[in-house]
């Protein structure tokens, strides 16, 4: 129970550091130097920390099993890219474990060039990802659907590039994206989704046009449509049905603590009320920071997408690239307080620019960046609370040592974090589908 606890500890803290060395206050402590060296050695520390967690996760099982021994590799007949991978690295690397965790490697390097494209404030965000995104992707781990997301998320990033600097970035930078995401179909069928939203993505600084108002009235509505659990079944039993069968979709559960299907959940009532901050705060949030009409745009596109995409079982999954500049959005407004000390604003590369918002302006800011804290706080505990009821996250354990001195069996890997959940809630895991 203790490595237990200490593992949760350790998840939340390395959240909480994140977002600490690349706040305002760290950075007036110490020289530019200094804060330069430790987001390196952050980032060197989220590389060895989540990408080489060993005995938790879940599909390692199963995926362990057919890159040794092929079983069940004729499942991939639809997608030949994850094929290949699982019948031609094993001639090079025999070690799975170690072969995961640099294609983990590969993944959060990935996530890495979207937000630094993004943001200068790339270290919170990546360290506000965690709860909101990597636990899933890096330690839970789909992992065909990982390696298709490596290439959705420098697609992602050729699209931010060719919306941000339209001059510099033409249509050969749609072209190269879409190219991406095609590739990323034949590593997961879901993925064909991407060629749909990698188009759209392209008109998202138009968003900033659109009335805030009749915004948040259409999300309010849209909310409540796709959380009428009769109409959803509904369509589950007609169209959704055949896309959850081609994309092999299951129905296990979303990985966000509150289900979305209730409308009225704490999680969801912070969501309403951010998001309506979000669309009132327009003009402040596209003049003030590097791009915001475009991260706007991308956030606002996030909410609608997410609420759309739980009609699906797992669907959330194809909201989390995006899902990047929704963190990013939070990480602006917990940057306001420099906005409401000085009526001035952080820009994305870590400039300051004076704009002289107007005073009931600041004191908007300020009600945004307090709704901003309590998200980070919720997300924070939300993420303590699946890893204490789910089996596959804690106690964590790391895969480095194993790989330079040995492995455990299959087994007792197999085995490990199924024990622990039975230690701590006192019950064997059943998994529900």
């Amino acid at each position: 129970m203790f490595l237990t606890v200490i593992s949760l500890l350790l998840y939340l803290a390395t959240t909480f550091v994140g977002l600490y060395i690349d706040s305002a206050t760290f950075e007036r402590r110490y020289d530019h130097s200094s804060v330069k060296t430790l987001k390196r050695l952050y980032l060197v520390w989220l590389y060895i920390f989540l990408c080489f967690g060993y005995m938790t996760g879940s599909d390692w099982r199963n995926y362990e099993l057919t890159y040794i021994y092929g079983d069940r590799i004729d499942r991939l007949s639809m997608e030949p890219a994850s094929s290949f991978v699982f019948t031609f690295f094993p001639k090079f690397i025999s070690d799975f474990v170690l072969f995961m965790g640099i294609v983990k490697c590969i993944y959060l390097y990935s996530v890495y060039k979207l937000v630094s494209a993004v943001t200068s404030k790339w270290v919170s965000v990546l360290a506000l990802l965690i709860p909101f995104k990597l636990g899933f992707m890096l330690i839970q781990n789909p992992f065909r659907f990982m390696l298709a997301l490596i290439f959705i998320n420098f697609a992602f990033r050729q699209i931010y590039l060719f919306c941000a600097k339209p001059s510099k970035h033409n249509t050969r930078t749609f072209l190269l994206a879409m190219g991406i995401g095609l590739i990323s179909v034949l590593f997961h069928t879901s993925c064909v989704v991407f060629l749909v939203l990698i188009p759209l993505s392209c008109i998202v600084d138009k968003v900033k046009k659109v009335n805030p108002y009749i915004l948040f009235f259409a999300y309010v509505v849209f909310a409540f449509f796709t959380s009428n659990l009769s109409y959803v079944n509904g369509l589950k039993e007609s169209a959704i049905l055949y896309v959850q069968r081609y994309m092999e979709m299951s129905d296990y559960s979303n990985y966000e603590s509150d289900s979305n299907e209730v409308i009225w959940s704490i999680g969801n009532l912070l969501r309403f009320l951010f998001f309506y901050f979000i669309v009132r705060s327009r003009n402040q949030i596209c003049q003030s920071y590097n791009n915001g009409s475009i991260v706007y745009g991308f956030t606002v596109f996030y909410f609608f997408l997410s609420r759309l995409l739980i009609l699906i079982p797992t669907g959330f999954r194809l909201s989390l690239p995006f899902m990047v500049f929704y963190v990013v959005m939070i990480i602006y407004m917990i940057s306001c307080g420099s906005i409401t000390s000085s009526s001035s604003a952080l820009s994305g590369q870590g400039r300051i620019q004076a704009y002289g918002i107007p005073k009931r302006n600041i004191r908007s800011l300020r009600y945004i960046r307090f709704c901003a804290q309590i998200i980070i706080v919720y997300s924070a505990f939300s993420f303590g609370k699946k890893a204490w009821t789910s089996y596959d996250i804690i106690p964590y354990t790391n895969s480095i040592p194993y790989i330079m001195f040995g492995h455990k069996s299959y087994d007792e890997r197999s085995q490990y974090n199924l024990d622990a959940y039975m230690e701590r809630l006192g019950e064997p895991y059943e998994k529900t589908e």
